[in-house]
């Protein structure tokens, strides 16, 4: 039976006969290469110019070899290395905000696995806002390719050619009963046809994303962008 942590005639080039790997338990890892022809089996050290093989032949392969070989054992060190405990994250910066207004800009789809991220993003600044008691206003504007996420179940079906309603409906709604201001671009509205009727309750429409966004950085708002 093989020993544990030991790999051998490993077949992975075609002119490499054995490949042996060593882990063990502790200490560095050893690897041992026989750097021969598949199926050649010199009887002495003699055998070679008996057999006609040119000299540089092992050379060629042990220079072809090499990077994998140094691969292998890189790999063999990194199963050896035992894992580190107790680390922990430390925090060289700390910030705590006292107040804060931020213009979020959602002008484009970004998606981690199915949720949007604005709409992540949104929910862990009020988290954080709430633990550390920040006074916060944020107004959060959808425009372009993101427009479409204020719409109600039916226009939002006809639109999306969904059925089932609009999926981010619920968290817009807890969004705005936690104070974030959610406005939907006019001109994203008027190019695409769409009327105030079709969009979720207490959705407020401005005249346009970009005006918007600039009065409220004069304002003193901060933009983010996710």
């Amino acid at each position: 039976m093989q020993p544990a942590g030991r790999i051998n005639r490993l077949a992975i080039w075609p002119k490499v006969d054995e490949l042996s790997i060593d882990l063990p338990a502790a200490g560095p890892a050893t690897i041992s290469t026989t750097l021969l022809p598949v199926g050649w089996r010199p009887a002495n050290a003699n055998a070679r110019q008996a057999s006609g093989l040119p000299a540089g032949a092992i050379m060629r392969n042990l220079g072809a070899l090499l990077g994998m070989t140094c691969c292998l054992f890189a790999g063999a060190l990194t199963l050896g290395a035992p894992p580190s405990h107790g680390q922990q994250l430390r925090i060289d910066v700390p910030v705590v905000l006292k107040d804060a207004k931020i213009v979020l800009n959602l002008d484009h789809q970004a998606f981690e696995g199915d949720e949007p991220k604005g709409l992540r993003l949104l929910g862990d600044m009020i988290a954080s806002f709430k633990r550390n008691q920040t006074k916060a206003r944020i107004v959060a504007i959808f425009h372009g390719e993101s427009g479409y996420m204020l719409l109600d179940d039916a226009a939002y079906d006809r639109v999306r050619n969904w059925r089932g309603g609009n999926p981010y409906k619920p968290q817009l709604a807890n969004l705005m009963r936690e104070g974030v201001e959610i406005e939907e671009c006019g001109y994203t509205m008027a190019v695409r046809g769409w009327s105030n009727a079709e969009l979720l309750p207490d959705v407020k429409v401005n005249t346009g994303a970009a005006f918007r966004i600039v009065q409220l950085v004069q304002e003193g708002f901060v933009q983010l962008e996710p």
